[in-house]
């Protein structure tokens, strides 16, 4: 063992000794040289280690930064959405292209997050291009993809762009479900761009459905979001929403100016889609103030900007209100053009516009004397109009503002009832404390009247608990009946009515008896609202409201169906009879004066009448026809239903 030892030894000598002949050492034998005081060759191969060190730090250094991490892979994705956003400005088509490039199968998307924020991109360029169907296919995506993720703003933003995608369509109600949600889920958020943009489509979804007052507010509350994280694009968008609600509240030069600052703010950042959609706002109120040479002006650089951009909806109004612009000024060949141009751009895509451009281009074959078009063009109108149920989706929305704050209620009633068995678990535990606290300590007869005490105070803690148990139940109860009546009119809304009448009509099936509607409609309502404004049109439509209910039989339920038109359910009444009913219901609003600002304004009305068989619809459709049958006669009458 001691020579196989020594032989290593000598071994590994011999090694160090090729090692030094060939400068290539180790630490033991560089402090050798310098024991040596071979300064100069310690020297050298100090500096070849560190040039050998340096090298290898600058490979490392080299590695770590080519590699793909997922900061760098979120900084690179935030990029392209941003080059995307800046490529739509210009030219929406190649931002689509660039997006398809993204998503497709060969990309690759760092998280399913990011795929969510591309396809909610994509959906809303689809929106604007008005192909519906492949944007709610992009948004609903983005949505699934956000909830899998429990992204909660990716998944707001595409709650956001689905309802933007539903008011395209004429689905308002179901738009503003989905901007509520969302609104929900980042109303705690103090300031975010998500909780601006929801803020917006809540103003807008109101302005749809003309509820100007809300609309307002939310907008107002959304352009203070913009103006606080300095969004100059958001508020120029805001104030472009805002002068169209106030153009209902404050007129059409205060709706105008409001344009053009949005107008400004747009051309002061170079943002070209926002510049087109003022432009063609700008064009329709100069249109409606008569102003035609800058209407003209305005309308032809948003047509020309529009449709660079490929943004159907805005050019399709735009090329409407040239239409009318045409019309105004008697050239009836231009503005046919302009109308078909119109129409063959919204046509199944944006029904909308496609509802008020068929109504425009009816009238306008009237004034041509083209009566046989004008039918075609207006039962193409109704049957748009049978679609989009725009009093419906009114109707809808009060009836899910009512629900929101019901729910409340209830939560808040839950609330209650839980801090309620909190405060009694928590008096329970004091209680055993004392008991155990005190048994050690006291007398028995001093542990009675603690207990006693005790047992008082947690009675009277039981009784004002109870107190106040009993008050939000009786609030609960006296939200749910205001959510089945109309708060002008006091009378019925709609969801209670078909519940009224579904109990009627079983009634009528097992006795037998007959049941008749009446549709009533009030003559010219539009232009008393123009001309005496809302407040007096409140005023007509709750006195005849009251007369209704004066005239009226006990069993016969009243109801307000939407705006100005109240339907009636006659039980146990045959045609004949229900006929005897409206001309009575008429002639008493005939002959009611309302006095307005020292004046007397009389009211009329049309009524249409019919039979309730099987289907409620169809009854309330016949006699809704036989109500415009009754204005085509004339108005301030009474007709019945016309049977094949």
């Amino acid at each position: 063992m001691l020579t196989m030892t020594r032989s290593s030894t000598q071994k590994h000598r011999l090694a160090n000794s090729r090692l030094n002949r060939a400068g290539m050492s180790d630490r033991p034998f560089l402090a050798a040289l310098v024991i040596r005081r071979d300064f100069p060759r310690a020297a050298d191969l100090f500096a070849s280690g560190a040039r050998l060190l340096c090298l290898i730090l600058l490979a490392l250094c080299l590695t770590l930064l080519a590699w793909p991490g997922p900061v760098r892979a979120q900084r690179t994705i935030d990029t392209q959405i941003e080059q995307v956003q800046l490529i739509a400005r210009q030219d929406p088509n190649a931002a689509i292209t660039r997006l398809d490039e993204l998503i497709g199968a060969d990309a690759a998307v760092p998280s399913p997050v990011d795929q969510a924020r591309l396809l909610a991109l994509r959906a809303e360029l689809y929106r604007d291009r008005g192909e519906l169907e492949q944007a709610r296919a992009d948004a609903a995506q983005a949505r699934e993809l956000a909830m899998q993720s429990g992204e909660i703003d990716i998944l707001a933003e595409s709650l956001r762009v689905l309802g933007t995608i539903q008011a395209e369509a004429g689905q308002v109600s179901t738009a503003l479900e989905y901007f509520h949600e969302g609104w929900m889920l980042v109303d705690d958020q103090s300031t975010s761009r998500v909780k601006l943009r929801l803020a917006i489509a809540l103003g807008v979804g109101h302005q749809m459905l003309e509820n100007h007052s809300r609309a307002i507010v939310y907008l107002e509350r959304a352009l203070d979001l913009a103006r606080r994280l300095h969004d100059r694009a958001q508020e120029a968008t805001i104030l472009g929403n805002l002068a169209i609600a106030r153009c209902q509240t404050e007129g059409l030069e205060a709706s105008l100016a409001l344009h053009e600052q949005a107008l400004a703010i747009f051309k002061e950042i170079d943002h070209p889609v926002g510049i087109a959609t003022q432009l063609a706002n700008i064009c329709d109120r100069c249109a409606e103030l008569v102003r035609t040479d800058r209407a003209l002006a305005a309308c032809q650089e948003a047509e020309t900007r529009l449709t660079s951009l490929g943004n159907v909806r805005l050019l399709a109004g735009v090329r409407g209100v040239l239409g009318t612009i045409y019309q105004q000024q008697g050239n009836l060949d231009a503005a046919l053009g302009a109308y078909l141009q119109a129409l063959e751009l919204a046509e199944g895509r944006i029904p909308t516009v496609e509802r008020d451009l068929l109504e425009r281009l009816a009238g306008l074959h009237i004034q041509r004397s083209e009566p046989e078009q004008a039918l075609a063009v207006y039962q193409r109108y109704l049957a748009v109009r049978e679609v989009l149920w725009e009093e419906r989706n009114r109707q809808t929305v009060e009836e899910l503002e009512v629900q929101y704050e019901l729910r409340e209620r209830e939560r808040e009633l839950r609330l209650a009832q839980a801090e309620s068995e909190l405060q009694s678990i928590r008096l329970n535990q004091q209680s055993r404390r004392l008991i155990f606290a005190l048994l050690a300590l006291i007398l028995l007869v001093i542990l009675f009247l603690i207990l006693l005490r005790n047992n008082r105070e947690w009675a009277r803690l039981q009784t004002i608990l109870a107190e106040r148990n009993r008050e939000l139940e009786e609030a609960v109860q006296t939200i749910g009946q205001l959510a089945t009546r109309d708060p002008l009119t006091e009378l019925c809304n709609r969801r209670a009515f078909i519940n009224l009448a579904g109990q009627e009509m079983a009634r009528a099936r097992r006795n037998g008896h007959p049941i008749g509607v009446l549709m009533v409609d009030i003559d010219h309502f539009k232009h008393l609202n123009d001309e005496h404004g809302h407040a007096i049109g409140d005023l007509v439509l709750k006195e005849i409201a009251n007369v209704l209910r004066t005239h009226l039989r006990e069993p016969d339920i009243p109801c307000r169906w939407g705006g100005e038109e109240f339907v009636i359910l006659l039980p146990d009444t045959g045609p004949e009879e229900a006929l005897k009913i409206a001309e009575r219901a008429r002639q008493a609003i005939d002959q009611t004066t309302i006095e307005v600002d020292g004046s007397s304004l009389h009211v009329t009305v049309t009524i249409g009448v019919a039979a309730l068989e099987e289907d409620l619809d169809r009854a309330i459709d016949a006699a809704d026809q036989a109500m415009y049958a009754g204005k085509a006669a004339g108005r301030n009458r009474v007709m019945l239903e016309r049977r094949s």
